[in-house]
C-alpha cells in the first residue's frame, strides 16, 4: 500500500472522526439535532484543519479536540472522570504544542462552564482542585514520551539549553534590579 493512499484514507477519517466527536459534544449542550449536525460539520471542515490537513499531527489533535471537551462536560454534570483523564493523555501524546495551549485555555472554559452549570461560585475550589488532579493523572500517563523529550529539548544547545540559561539570565537581571 502506497504511503499517499493510507494518509489520504487517514484523513478522512480524522475529518470524519473530529466531526462525529463534535456532535457529541454539542448534545451535551444542546438538545436541537439540527444545530448539532451544522455545527458537527463547520467544525469538520473549517478552515483551519484544511490549512493543517496535511499536517498529520495537527489533524490528529484537532480530531481528538472534542472528547476533551466532553470529558469536561462529563465531569461538571456527572462527576465522571475516566474520558477526560484518556483525552489528556491522548491530546498530550499527539502534540504538546497545541496541548499547551489547550492546558491554558481550559482554565478559561472550566471557569464559564462552571458558573454556567451551577449559577455560583459555590464548590468552585474544590471541583477545580479536583479536574486539575485528573489532569495531571493524564499528563503522567504519557509521561515516558514526554519526559524524555523535555529532558532532551532542555539539554539541546540549540533549543533548550539557550532558553534555559536566557531565562536564568534575566531572572538574575530581575532579581538584581529589585
Amino acid at each position: 500500500v502506497h504511503f499517499y493512499t493510507v494518509f489520504e484514507i487517514q484523513t478522512v477519517l480524522k475529518v470524519i472522526l473530529s466531526g462525529s466527536f463534535f456532535y457529541l459534544y454539542l448534545s451535551k449542550l444542546s438538545t436541537n439535532h439540527k444545530i448539532n449536525i451544522i455545527g458537527a460539520i463547520s467544525y469538520a471542515l473549517s478552515s483551519w484543519v484544511i490549512f493543517f490537513i496535511g499536517q498529520m499531527s495537527f489533524a490528529s489533535f484537532y480530531a481528538m479536540l472534542p472528547l476533551y471537551l466532553i470529558g469536561i462536560e462529563s465531569y461538571l454534570f456527572e462527576k465522571k472522570k475516566i474520558l477526560f483523564i484518556i483525552a489528556t493523555a491522548l491530546l498530550l501524546f499527539t502534540n504538546y504544542y497545541l496541548f499547551y495551549s489547550l492546558s491554558l485555555f481550559t482554565v478559561i472554559y472550566f471557569t464559564y462552564r462552571y458558573y454556567l452549570i451551577h449559577q455560583s461560585f459555590k464548590g468552585f475550589i474544590l471541583s477545580t482542585l479536583i479536574i486539575i488532579g485528573y489532569y495531571f493523572i493524564g499528563v503522567f500517563i504519557t509521561s515516558v514520551l514526554t519526559v524524555p523529550t523535555v529532558l532532551y529539548m532542555v539539554g539541546s544547545d540549540r533549543v533548550g539549553g539557550f532558553w534555559f540559561n536566557d531565562l536564568l539570565y534575566m531572572a538574575r537581571i530581575y532579581y538584581h534590579q529589585l
